[in-house]
């Protein structure tokens, strides 16, 4: 029995236990500020940032007490020496209150899931025991899942996976196994 049916239906049937997350975090870094910025202005990011500090008064001048101009707040961004981090960095995380947090997305697997496999093998039902894989297994199954994987969880000695590998190529039937989980 060839398996590369049964690999490509477990791939997706892992992929199918995925949970995408979300989470949303403020943007409180020159960074962070900027790639915004660059996100939604391109080659004038910089300066639509420069033009926001000025709007909000976020620098001040300590001589004169005026808003520099926005000319002399866009090099703030650039990558030389400057101003002290703690100096700025308040100005950034101003800054970053004004703009929409930023999202950042992951996909998380539950550290738990059973697989059961069944279906028609040839002329032949076959039910398989279902598995359990918990913890660093789960991961490292869904990371890798292989059906090698799944008859060594079943306990079946390597020559008989081996075999079951085999079948198909050396003239064997179609497998037509299905992957499901449980609970």
């Amino acid at each position: 029995m060839a398996f590369s049916d049964f690999q490509s239906k477990l791939d997706r049937a892992i992929e199918s236990k995925y949970v995408y997350r979300t989470t949303y975090t403020p943007r409180a870094s020159k960074s962070d500020v900027l790639e915004y910025y660059k996100q939604e202005y391109g080659k004038a990011g910089t300066r639509k940032a420069a033009e926001k500090i000025h709007e909000l008064g976020l620098v001040v001048n300590k001589k004169t007490g005026e808003v520099p101009k926005v000319e002399s707040l866009m090099r703030r961004f650039q990558t030389r020496g400057g101003k002290s981090q703690g100096e700025t960095s308040a100005v950034y995380a101003a800054l970053g209150k004004e703009l929409p947090a930023k999202a950042t997305h992951s996909k998380v697997l539950p550290n738990q899931y059973t697989i059961r496999v069944e279906g028609k093998q040839g002329m032949r039902e076959r039910k398989f025991t279902a598995v359990t894989f918990k913890g660093s297994d789960a991961r490292e199954f869904a990371e890798n899942p292989s059906f090698e994987a799944y008859f060594e969880k079943l306990k079946y000695p390597d020559s008989v996976i081996e075999r079951f590998d085999q079948g198909e190529e050396e003239g064997g039937s179609d497998t037509l196994l299905e992957v499901t989980f449980v609970g």
